[in-house]
């Protein structure tokens, strides 16, 4: 008995082009032979004469400069609400947000500090909450 969770592999792609399986005994999947220049068991999509069409998408381009507007190259973005403090750190290996809320307008008595950071850090932390008027 087969270990796999499919019945039959009907078709293969990757970024280069598409193959469909014409095998005739495709409805199983083991063994499955995954030469995909045997044209007995592959049959290519696209080839020469018909190529694979180009993306239907436009081309995303993204300047450096709005890029860094989000997230600096190097240091941080700061960004001031009412009540409320946004810093946006990147740079290293690990982006960080760290939002901090304020009692007052003037942004002088914090309620609370909360750190966001990526999943990227060595000691997985993600999240960080202060209270710095409960210590």
């Amino acid at each position: 008995p087969s270990s796999s969770p499919y019945g039959s592999i009907a078709s293969i792609f990757s970024h280069r082009n598409q193959w469909t399986n014409a095998s005739s005994d495709s409805d199983t999947c083991m063994p499955l032979r995954v030469d995909l220049d045997d044209s007995n068991v592959w049959q290519p999509i696209y080839s020469e004469s018909s190529p694979v069409p180009p993306p239907w998408a436009k081309k995303i381009n993204i300047c450096q400069s709005d890029v860094e507007l989000r997230y600096p190259r190097h240091g941080r973005r700061v960004e001031l609400y009412h009540k409320a403090k946004l810093e946006l750190f990147a740079g290293t290996d690990d982006e960080t947000r760290k939002l901090t809320r304020y009692h007052d307008e003037e942004r002088m008595e914090e309620v609370e500090c909360l750190e966001l950071h990526s999943e990227e850090r060595t000691d997985h932390l993600t999240k960080r909450r202060i209270l710095p008027l409960e210590n």
